[in-house]
């Protein structure tokens, strides 16, 4: 895979598998860190609780995804232009699902696991609306949150707004070659 410039470092790709019925958030999603829980999460924020805990997805087919860090902070919008749009940097619940569930206690692979960058996937909500949806792991479980593609008021550092993904941040994005 060729990227346009040179703020984004590939790191690697991976196959999610189909799934054999559809997925359903509220099922998955749940705040639990025992050591029976399937995928240890600590927390689901506010915006991911109001936007996609309600969400179903049919069933899926299957994917190829890759990922890789910002090299320079970078707003959503650039990120998106960058990996040729839209189609090809969305995800969906059930990827970001199968992802989470390779990693269910924190261990090393894929997603990051330093608890200081995020790990983000582009996901749709139930109205079609495109949102950042990430993760990142807090020692007790994963941390899981939506940020709208236009807002990043949420994240700030002192009195100075910082509106935008910084570098170390992993996206996870669609084979260039799928749509």
């Amino acid at each position: 895979m060729k990227m346009k410039n040179d703020w984004i470092d590939f790191i690697g790709t991976f196959v999610v598998p189909a799934t054999t019925k559809p997925f359903i958030a509220c099922e998955n999603f749940i705040v639990n860190t025992s050591d029976d829980a399937k995928v240890k999460i600590s927390y689901v924020m506010n915006r991911f609780r109001k936007y996609f805990l309600d969400k179903e997805e049919d069933l899926f087919t299957g994917s190829t995804l890759h990922y890789g860090n910002l090299k320079e902070d970078a707003f959503d919008r650039r990120i998106i232009a960058e990996l040729d749009g839209e189609v090809k940097t969305e995800t969906t619940l059930a990827e970001f699902w199968a992802t989470l569930k390779k990693q269910p206690n924190g261990e090393k692979g894929a997603l990051l696991v330093d608890e200081y960058h995020n790990n983000i996937f582009y996901i749709r909500d139930k109205s079609r609306v495109l949102w950042a949806v990430y993760c990142m792991w807090d020692r007790e479980g994963w941390r899981v949150e939506a940020a709208s593609l236009d807002n990043l008021w949420w994240k700030t550092y002192g009195t100075n707004p910082y509106l935008a993904w910084k570098a170390g941040d992993r996206f996870f994005f669609r084979n260039l070659s799928e749509s």
